[in-house]
């Protein structure tokens, strides 16, 4: 992030005293600003950046609000009540609405509600929860960027600005005490020269520092002492202030002796040796963070004053040290309670700068951003006829003094346009982005069969490595098979980018680091190459140790195929301008992997966030997610179960020490567990602390790649709210597969050469292999993996189809590096096949091999012999589906030991394994024989659901669900089966659940988003799959609960667009056909309604009845006129046509759909009801006048 967010420099709820007023009473509370699109403005505890609604006391006394009211129901008045806190005379609160419910009158306050984008009502309620104080009914549509409120046209005082005059001293004593901070102090002795004041042995920090001390400070002292003067004309009425920090590591600040804030910094006012209590980002420390200084205008004088700063660094060998203040004031300005204005800036915590009386839409600019070939003509439109357009071809954000656009204008040159409405009324709108690329003519006829990544920063020079830097991209895909610059860019978007690698920072070929940025240098997400939504993503370029530009990619794509979230990638040739001038074949910087960085998020990482005000049970324990790695520059991590851990999210500045302390323990008990005599025990072990099977799944992954530096570098694991630590997920393979660090050539043996990882020994790792099950496990899902995604038929294919992929890019990314030939490269991938495969093998050899059943599991009938052979030692084997392995390696009463062919007579579920002993068994080989599959389908389902409104809780996610129907004329018990493929979910015992013929059962995403949608009470709702639907399209299982095979199909987003995000679900056309139709297009239909149908048929199957509309006589799909008519010569001429569902007139469909009247007749007060209903307002019929499904009744509803 770019732009920097308030934050509270002295007690969070902001209360900043601006004037005095005559009167007190609730009535001077008012609203006096709110913002419903927060993009950055200011940030919460948690780091969020929530809407917030802002409360002014215009009275002459401090106001109490202990009882009072927000909310945003006018019905609702006592939604959310304020605890007992404060506001001065002329002071303002900021509470958050973002419904994260806190009321601790001692921190921030967050309603239980927020507010809505597209406007609602606000109102302020006096403690009888009727009375309203204030309102804004209704605030407006609102834009990111904008706030809204009462005018009170405060002013901007600049007080300190960069690059003044100011003194420093590195005090090596405390004999000062507090006195150097006055403005009468002698500080002629001290060094001199202008801010910002600091040291830097690289180059983050160089052009910020003009006042040096690292000779007095560097090896010497944590804390620099900074005086910087500045002065108040008389009569100049300052009541409020702003302090703008950048620092590294952490200061306190304070005006004439008296403390106005700090940042990484104790309580109280330090002393000549404190040092930063935690690090700061150098990222961060380059960007101005800004302070709301509550009551710090009482400090000043008229006259001089003194900004004194003590500068603290986190240790005495730091490589850097940094601060540069700004001070601002601001004036009371006027108060108009009459007038409602839009606020450009913002002022969360202090009076309203000027605003403007409306948002107005913003301009067209044509073309859209990308590439361009020659000298191109740009033009700016607005629907507006009295609009004054502005612009800019730096970057810069438009101003009224910027040029004024007349008509279309000539782009010659790469160039950064932004532009602007601007209205005679002061209406404003947002600014709109442009960036033109042009390409020499060496480029211009380029193209390739991968995607082509376009990053200018026009003219910003080398990407810098500790903070982003502004640029933009743009992305081309192939078209026809091709990727060609003649066609749009399908991401064109304003980034910022930074080099990235803790090791391999420094070689040619650098890997980045990107960010989206809207037009506020704030993160948005962006979904590049088909990849879901994201800000943060990764440029990854293979260069020495990867010369196939596969094994990240490779390895990555076997983990997802595992069920292991892994980063998604694509592979990409990228260009690169950090230079003036156009961009030519001089920039090509050769094959990248665009992809996923690891972090928190639904489609990543997907663990609950955990916030720095959370420090209790349940929600202290998750979620985290730490690695075992060098240490990110400024962090230091903390130590636990014999391990160094390192923070990945939350951020370590923002990990409050209760949330160390807590997650330290855990770890510390995980190690006491493991390495206590009962570790094998099943609750008194390590078993309870972490999630076996991913632990068990992330080794095997590295040890099948031989990666040399795997469980110590780069080795990432998270444990989630209320659950166990889960290794994962993997990243950084460039060292392994035979790669040239030469340590992993080997295929057939377990460890690399050198330091390379003693995988079965390494710590926390030999303990856990010392336990038998946990070596079983491990077995087991090595020999589960091999017939599947870690087969060689997968491997290799997945290795062709990738190396295919690249095979035109390679010559090009050779003769810009130099590292492999063509030929070079193709015999690099044969071998990364082979080796991959040998390796592999080799893994067989060293477990037991499981027997095998003959014939292969399947469709049987009673008498069916089956018989099992191979393996070594004794075969033992079940008919329930439980292991014969007992845990610890005994034999389980339920096993049967192997001498002779089975004969079955009913469906069963064989688990076999071979025995040699208790520590010695083979992994299982099973299948289920059956006699018939359940009567149990798969009949709608909502893979892609229509995104919620703006401002919702809920994510269009939330909303899929799976509907399964009875097609039986049984009840069927639905107790164990399951669900698998992109979701999991398997039906509980609890209760003995029962699906009886004809009914529907649901499971979802998230109950609450889909009860906020559909009626609960009118369907089963079984419960809450894990996992998401893929809205590409995935495969699905759906087993009996003895594994009978039911359904395994793939569906796919394009077989109907309006199921993909358009509001419409998949629904098979006929659930009682063959099978085979669920794989096929063929067998499924788009839904009738927006929604679908969960719960209910939405195609009229014989069994359960065609959609009728009730009263449809004559069958044309509607209601009219004729269906009266109709009506009178069914039941008085004969042969007045079919009947529209099976039996008579009299009885069942036809009853329902023609007693419209619900008399339980169908005669001629029927036919008259309905024409009531038509032409004298009468009621509607009985089943009402929409479609409803009939038994044994024909479709007439139209779709």
């Amino acid at each position: 992030m770019m732009s920097k967010l308030f934050r509270r420099a002295a007690f969070t709820a902001v209360l900043i005293v601006l004037g005095y007023f005559n009167s007190a009473s609730a009535q001077d509370l008012i609203i006096s600003e709110l913002m419903a699109v927060n993009n950055g403005t200011i940030e919460d505890e948690d780091g969020n950046t929530p809407d917030w609604i802002e409360i002014f006391n215009a009275g002459g006394s401090a106001q109490n609000l202990s009882g009072y009211f927000l909310s945003d129901d006018p019905l609702v008045p006592q939604k959310w009540r304020f605890p007992g806190v404060s506001i001065a005379p002329g002071g303002f609160l900021v509470v958050f609405a973002s419904d994260k419910d806190r009321r601790d009158a001692n921190s921030e306050l967050h309603t239980n509600f927020k507010l809505s984008s597209s406007g609602e009502f606000l109102g302020l309620f006096a403690p009888d929860g009727e009375t309203i104080v204030d309102q804004v009914s209704p605030f407006p549509e609102l834009i990111a960027g904008f706030s809204y409120g009462i005018s009170q046209n405060a002013r901007e005082i600049s007080l300190v600005a960069s690059e003044v005059p100011a003194r420093a001293l590195v005090p090596s004593n405390g004999n000062l005490g507090m006195t150097w901070m006055e403005p009468g102090f002698d500080d002629s002795s001290w060094l001199s020269g202008r801010t910002g004041v600091g040291y830097d042995r690289n180059a983050d920090y160089r052009g910020l520092i003009n006042l040096d001390v690292e000779d007095q400070m560097r090896n010497e002292n944590l804390a620099c002492f900074i005086r910087i003067p500045f002065s108040l004309a008389a009569g100049v009425n300052v009541s409020g202030l702003l302090l703008r920090m950048k620092y590294d590591d952490g200061f306190i600040a304070f005006i004439n002796g008296q403390r106005i804030a700090g940042a990484n910094a104790p309580e109280g006012n330090g002393s000549w040796n404190t040092g930063a209590t935690s690090l700061h980002d150098d990222g961060e420390a380059v960007e101005f963070e800004d302070f709301a200084v509550a009551g710090g205008a009482g400090a000043l004088r008229d006259g001089e004053n003194m900004l004194a700063i003590i500068g603290l660094n986190d240790n005495l060998g730091s490589s850097d040290f940094v601060v540069l203040p700004e001070l601002v004031g601001y004036d009371a300005g006027e108060l108009n309670r009459d007038e409602l204005l839009y606020f450009p800036q913002p002022t969360p915590g202090s009076a309203n700068l000027p605003g403007v009386s409306g948002i107005t839409l913003p301009p067209t600019v044509t073309p859209v951003s990308g590439v361009i070939m020659g000298n191109t003509p740009m033009e700016i439109t607005s629907e507006s006829p009295t609009a004054v357009i502005r612009y800019t071809r730096d970057g810069s954000l438009p101003t009224a003094n910027s040029t004024r656009y007349t008509a279309p204008v000539t782009i010659t040159s790469s160039s950064r346009i932004r532009a602007r409405v601007f209205e005679p009324d002061g209406s404003v709108s947002p600014t709109v982005s442009r960036s033109y690329i042009m390409l020499a003519s060496n480029v211009r006829n380029f193209s390739s069969t991968i995607p082509v990544v376009v990053i200018d920063s026009f003219g910003g020079g080398g990407v810098p490595s500790g903070s982003f830097e502004e640029a933009f991209m743009a992305i081309y895909e192939p078209v026809g098979g091709r990727t060609s610059f003649s066609n749009e860019a399908i991401l064109a978007n304003r980034i910022g980018i930074k080099t990235r690698g803790s090791s391999t920072g420094g070689r040619d070929k650098v890997s980045y680091g990107l960010e989206f940025w809207d037009e506020n240098n704030e993160d948005t997400d962006f979904s590049p190459l088909g990849m879901p939504e994201e800000s943060d993503w990764i440029l990854y370029g293979a260069y020495n140790f990867d010369r196939a530009h596969l094994r990240n990619p490779l390895i990555y794509e076997l983990s997802r195929q595992c069920g292991r979230w892994a980063a998604r990638t694509r592979f990409c040739e990228v260009y690169l301008n950090t230079g003036n001038g156009s961009l030519s074949s001089s920039h090509y910087r050769g094959i990248y992997s665009f992809m996923e960085k690891i972090k928190r998020g639904e489609d990543r990482v997907d663990i609950t966030e955990l916030s720095s005000g959370q420090t209790s049970e349940p929600e202290i324990s998750g979620g985290y997610m730490l690695k075992i790695d060098r240490a990110d520059p400024g962090d230091r991590g903390f130590s636990a179960a014999g391990r160094s851990l390192r923070w990945v999210e939350p951020k370590e500045d923002d990990v409050p020490s209760a949330q160390t302390t807590w997650i330290r323990n855990y770890f510390n008990a995980f190690g006491d567990a493991l390495n206590g005599a009962n570790f094998r025990d099943p609750v008194r072990g390590y078993a309870p602390y972490i999630d076996k099977l991913s632990w068990a799944d992330h080794h095997m992954l590295n040890v099948l790649a031989k990666n040399v530096d795997a469980l110590r570098l780069s080795t990432y694991f998270y444990k989630d709210r209320n659950g166990p630590i889960e290794f994962g997920p993997i990243w950084d393979f460039d060292r392994s597969m035979n790669s040239t660090d030469g340590r992993d050539d080997n295929p057939t043996t377990w460890n690399g050469t050198g330091d390379g990882t003693d995988f079965f020994n390494y710590p926390w790792w030999g303990r856990l292999f010392d336990d038998p099950d946990f070596m079983q496990l491990y077995r087991d899902r090595w020999h589960e993996f091999r017939q599947g995604p870690l087969s060689n038929t997968n491997i290799r294919n997945v290795i062709d189809t990738m190396s295919g992929q690249l095979q035109e890019a390679q010559p090009r990314d050779s003769a810009k590096w130099g590292r492999i030939s063509a030929s070079g490269w193709r015999t690099e991938i044969n071998s990364l096949r082979t080796w991959l495969t040998t390796r592999a093998g080799w893994m067989d050899s060293q477990f037991r091999a499981p027997p095998s059943f003959s014939p292969s599991p399947g469709l049987i009938t009673p008498g069916f012999v089956f018989t099992l052979r191979g393996g070594t030692g004794s075969i033992y084997y079940t008919l329930d589906g439980s292991d014969p392995r007992a845990p610890g390696g005994a034999t389980s009463a339920n096993a049967t030991r192997y001498t002779q062919s089975v004969s079955l007579a009913e469906t069963a579920r064989v688990v076999a394994r071979s025995r040699v002993s208790s520590s010695d068994w083979s992994p299982p080989v099973s299948g289920t024989f059956y006699t018939e599959l359940p009567s149990v389908v798969i009949s709608e389902f909502m893979f892609h659901p229509e995104a919620p409104p703006a401002g919702s809780e809920f994510t269009d996610e939330d909303f899929e669900y799976i509907e399964f129907l009875n097609i039986g004329n049984e009840p069927v018990p639905l107790a164990g089966m399951r669900l698998k493929g992109g979701v999991d979910f398997t039906f509980p015992s609890l209760g003995n659940p029962t699906l009886r013929p004809g009914e529907y059962v649901l499971v979802v995403n998230n109950v609450e988003a889909f009860a906020s949608r559909y009626n609960l009470d009118l369907v089963f709702v079984a419960g809450e799959f894990t996992g998401r639907l893929e809205n590409a399209g995935e495969e699905l299982i759906f087993e009996g609960s003895l594994g009978e095979p039911i359904h395994q199909f793939t569906y796919r987003d394009s077989w109907y667009p309006e199921t993909d995000g358009g509001g419409l679900s998949l629904v098979i056309r006929d659930p009682l056909g063959d099978s085979r139709q669920w794989a096929l297009q063929a067998g499924w239909d788009e839904s009738t309604v927006l929604g679908g149908s969960p719960g209910f048929s939405d195609e009229g199957f014989p069994t359960l009845g065609g959609r009728q509309r009730p009263g449809d006589s004559n069958q044309d799909g509607a209601i009219d006129i004729s269906d009266g008519f109709s009506m009178v010569r069914r039941l008085f001429v004969d042969n007045a046509g079919p009947l529209p569902c099976e039996g008579s007139l009299q009885e069942g469909g036809n009853l329902a759909l023609l007693d419209v009247n619900e008399d339980a007749a169908f005669n001629l007060s029927d036919a008259i009801y309905l024409l009531g209903y038509m032409f004298q307002g009468g009621p509607a019929p009985r089943l009402g006048d929409e479609c409803v499904r009939l038994k044994d009744c024909a479709n007439s509803c139209a779709r």
